[in-house]
């Protein structure tokens, strides 16, 4: 059974068009991707968040058991700010690309919704097996919400509406405050390569939070938003979420999907001997991206070919207007990952030609 979101209401209200996201009822899309995806580039968009995980982490043995589950440097992340950082599996696999938040002692982990379960399990072992007794682990994802107001003038329209100033809250702050008795979490970010700002509060208020942004959205020019616009635009910010969930990707490290300027090799960490090993060998496979004029707007589990021999894979390609033509991540064997190169894109529904090019868009 689908796991429904506390914002779903207030969606109904909107016109969402519903579609399962990792478990989860969430809007699919408002009706126009196309212009929910403009308004990305352009304004503002708020989407529902619901479906990533926000795990806390709490205990005097917190800040130990963050620095050795995550490939990253983690240490000198400060009280009120997050970064970036990556979750390796014992093979030197990617787990996740994950964000870390720090108020006080405690941190936040924001997973993509398909990781959520396994980076609490991976956390869960590695502190069981390390010993570490001081630490409180605490999945909040079913009792929070989320939204996400991004886009370039996300923070102007957020601060349009909240009845306090936040004009000193910058891009990598986090924040807690209480408005009308309801206590809100703030983050300055986005999972994409655009300024926003995420709001998670308890369910028990979540009509309330969604409510006052459907209520003022017209005012402070925000565009309902869904995930159909949400997966096209990680794929123009290169996170290569959908693919990173392909049984045919598990193997995949940071070195492979280009995330290798974010291990700190200085440091223990899981899977860390694996990682050095490709880092110094070469990865057998990279990251790129793949355009393509193929018709239509989205195609799924795809086939990367040179010449009829299978070189990669792609989760999806989808029409993108910023680019004029179907975009998407794809996997590709070293050998042929050259920009420029022509390929074809086969699936059940597609056989096309494209071209390779290197990442970001």
């Amino acid at each position: 059974m689908l796991k429904s979101s506390p914002f779903e209401s207030v969606h109904e209200g909107m016109g969402a068009v519903f579609g399962e996201y990792d478990g989860w009822k969430v809007p699919a899309s408002f009706g126009d991707v196309a212009a929910e995806s403009k308004a990305l580039q352009e304004s503002c968009t708020v989407f529902d968040l619901c479906a990533f995980g926000r795990v806390i982490v709490t205990g005097q043995d917190a800040s130990g058991l963050i620095n050795g589950v995550f490939a990253s440097d983690t240490v000198n992340l400060v009280d009120g700010k997050w970064i970036w950082a990556i979750i390796c599996e014992g093979d030197g696999g990617l787990v996740d690309k994950a964000r870390i938040c720090r108020t006080g002692d405690a941190y936040m982990i924001l997973t993509t919704a398909a990781k959520r379960g396994y980076v609490c399990q991976l956390v869960e072992e590695y502190a069981r097996e390390n010993g570490l007794g001081g630490v409180e682990i605490e999945d909040v994802t079913e009792k929070t919400g989320m939204l996400g107001l991004y886009g370039p003038k996300a923070f102007e329209s957020v601060k349009s509406i909240l009845p306090v100033d936040i004009s000193g809250v910058e891009k990598g702050d986090i924040i807690k405050k209480s408005f009308f008795m309801i206590p809100l979490t703030m983050i300055r970010g986005s999972w994409l390569n655009v300024d926003g700002v995420e709001l998670i509060c308890p369910v028990s208020a979540a009509g309330l939070a969604a409510g006052a942004i459907a209520k003022y959205r017209d005012k402070a020019n925000i565009t309902p938003s869904g995930m159909e616009c949400f997966a096209d635009a990680m794929v123009l910010a290169g996170l290569p979420v959908g693919l990173n969930s392909l049984e045919a990707a598990k193997s995949a490290g940071p070195v492979e999907l280009g995330f290798k300027v974010m291990v700190d090799f200085g440091k223990d960490f899981v899977g860390k001997a694996a990682v050095e090993k490709i880092a110094a060998g070469g990865a057998k496979s990279v990251l790129m991206g793949v355009k393509t004029q193929s018709k239509g707007c989205v195609h799924k589990d795809l086939k990367v070919q040179y010449d009829d021999k299978e070189i990669g894979f792609s989760d999806r390609i989808s029409y993108c207007d910023k680019m004029g033509c179907c975009i998407g991540l794809a996997l590709i064997d070293s050998e042929f990952a050259e920009p420029g190169e022509e390929i074809q894109i086969v699936g059940d529904d597609v056989v096309a030609g494209g071209e390779l090019v290197k990442l970001p868009f």
